[in-house]
């Protein structure tokens, strides 16, 4: 009788057995289902159309880019003119993984056609140690008259940190150059942006450009206006910027325009016509007090100044 009982117990917890397990796989199923995967971000390289020097010395130079490529690391030295394309998904780490890519577009802009040169990075790195990743592409240096793109190096072990150089010419890493020995970030620019507190940088802007990293874009938000020097000096190259507003670059080229150059440069292209330079005004943010800064020197000591009057009030 109660050999009888028990086996009438197990077939009345089958089906609720079965039961509970079927409601258990669908909702897995659907859960798994609804879990968005992590999309890839794609960003784009942006190839280099049209090349322009000008300049007594042909130290400045205007590129016209593809348009919808990917601009905040695009880097130019003398001679060498580097964009990226990269593939990867949002997460803690540089660390790559399956389906990500990192390519530098390298262009010699003094050929007459210029065409890139094609490095997979990752590939490169893994080459050259592959005890580390890549987790940050820099600026590109300038040294001697060789020019190298910074890349920064992270240990797959213990995430700590190397700077190496990418060889332009020979696009070979580098680990053994002086400069090293001192760098301490992987973005080095000659002035960087002028955008902290000084009247330059709203004269740039309201005159339809944007500086940035040691060049210049188009503001969409501003008109491009025809009443200062660089304006009545170089007519042809604005009348390219007004016909590409969304693909023209300007950029200093380099080993033949030094940091001081590149300030007095922009100082006297944004001053109206009939006057030599802007008188740039650096104002304190929290006290208000003003400052003329003739010299990049000056400027950086004033931004320095600046900088830590914020921190301390």
């Amino acid at each position: 009788m109660k050999k009888y009982s028990n086996k009438k117990f197990i077939l009345f917890l089958l089906p609720l057995l079965v039961v509970l397990v079927g409601t258990g796989i669908v909702i897995f199923l659907h859960q798994k289902k609804s879990i968005p995967k992590e999309e890839f971000r794609i960003r784009k390289q942006q190839v280099v159309e049209k090349v322009d020097f000008f300049g007594e010395r042909n130290q400045y130079v205007y590129l016209k880019l593809s348009p919808g490529g990917y601009d905040a690391h695009i880097n130019l030295g003398k001679r060498y003119f580097v964009t990226f394309e990269r593939q990867f998904q949002n997460t803690s780490s540089e660390r790559p993984l399956n389906g990500w890519y990192w390519y530098a577009y390298i262009y010699d802009i003094e050929q007459q056609k210029p065409s890139a040169q094609k490095v997979d990075l990752y590939a490169l790195v893994k080459k050259y140690d592959s005890s580390y990743y890549l987790n940050q592409q820099g600026t590109i240096l300038y040294q001697d008259g060789k020019e190298y793109q910074i890349l920064e190096l992270r240990k797959w072990k213990d995430d700590s940190s190397k700077f190496v150089l990418l060889n332009l010419e020979s696009h070979q890493i580098e680990d053994n150059h002086p400069r090293l020995q001192n760098l301490k970030y992987a973005e080095q620019y000659r002035i960087g942006s002028l955008a902290i507190g000084a009247n330059i940088f709203d004269q740039i802007t309201k005159s339809g450009f944007l500086q940035d990293r040691d060049s210049l874009i188009v503001n969409s938000e501003n008109d491009i206006v025809e009443t200062n020097n660089f304006a009545k000096e170089y007519p042809d190259i604005l009348k390219k910027i007004r016909i590409n507003s969304d693909k023209s670059y300007i950029g200093f080229r380099q080993g033949l325009v030094s940091a001081e150059d590149e300030y007095q440069t922009l100082r006297h292209w944004f001053a109206p016509v009939g006057q030599d330079k802007l008188e740039v005004i650096g104002t304190n943010s929290y006290t208000g007090e003003t400052k003329v800064l003739n010299t990049y020197d000056e400027f950086q000591e004033w931004r320095s100044w600046n900088k830590n009057e914020q921190k301390n009030n």
